[in-house]
């Protein structure tokens, strides 16, 4: 069981920020120790892909990017003053490293602390979401995550990620759980690409992630459940993540009807966000 959370301020958010994670920042090497800039290449347990090379820079700067535009969106976006809950997503994808989530709260207080000069009090509408180990949990988690928190489900969510993930989240994602369309905005920032490193990656998510998820909405296929279990999901997670939900959200969640049903079956389940 997760520990509960500490009490919001008042008023409680309506609007979900979610922060999707692509990396671990590592931290400081013990307790007593600085913490690392998360500048720095070395403070990031990085794929090779994600690495430096001749010209390109390591998509390490991109994800503090990703970090600084959820705290800058809490601190500053449209809506009500304290309307915002930012949550960061992202499990322990690698072997024995912390979770993902965890870093990037680090990254955030590494950076208020040096160049903002403190967070404003935002600090306590930051929250972790530590299992999701895909772009798809990382929206439904972030959402049941804003429920166990906040103590009802967001009017409106705010995904920031990489911004060739458009599709996918917006069109895919967000359609496989029956979010209001009217409901969902998404800040993508991107590593600077050059020309050839943009097509490859165009084409990369094409084939291996917008395809697959088109055909296999909920991951629960072979190619995406490997994936997912190559980064160290355990389906044991999904009753800890499903614990004290509504009966439609758990089905949804482990999947279980709605599988059998197909892909229109999300909507036929009364989620507590469906709008008649």
């Amino acid at each position: 069981m997760s520990t509960p959370p500490p009490p919001l301020p008042s008023p409680h958010p309506t609007h979900l920020i979610l922060v999707c994670c692509h990396a671990t920042y590592l931290g400081p090497s013990s307790p007593s120790s600085p913490s690392p800039s998360p500048y720095a290449e070395s403070s990031w347990l990085l794929h090779p892909y994600q690495r430096s090379a001749g010209s390109r820079p390591g998509e390490h700067l991109t994800f503090v990017a990703h970090a600084r535009a959820g705290l800058d969106l809490l601190r500053h976006g449209c809506g009500g003053e304290g309307d915002g809950l930012l949550v960061l997503s992202g499990g322990a994808t690698a072997a024995r490293a912390r979770s993902e989530a965890r870093g990037y709260r680090a990254v955030l207080r590494w950076v208020a602390g040096r160049e903002d000069g403190g967070d404003g009090g935002a600090a306590a509408r930051v929250v972790l979401e530590e299992r999701a180990t895909d772009s798809f949990q990382n929206l439904v988690f972030g959402i049941v995550e804003f429920r166990r928190v906040a103590g009802g489900y967001p009017e409106r969510i705010t995904v920031v990620s990489h911004g060739f993930k458009w599709e996918r989240f917006m069109n895919v994602h967000a359609a496989a759980i029956g979010w209001p369309r009217d409901a969902i905005r998404f800040v993508g920032i991107n590593p600077p690409f050059s020309y050839a490193e943009w097509q490859q990656t165009v084409k990369g998510e094409l084939d291996h992630g917008l395809e697959l998820w088109r055909k296999d909405i909920f991951g629960v296929g072979p190619e995406l459940s490997k994936k997912r279990k190559d980064r160290g999901w355990d389906e044991k997670m999904l009753d800890e993540v499903a614990d004290g939900l509504e009966e439609s959200v758990q089905k949804l969640i482990k999947c279980n009807e709605v599988i059998e049903l197909g892909s229109s079956a999300t909507y036929d389940l009364d989620l507590p966000w469906k709008r008649s």
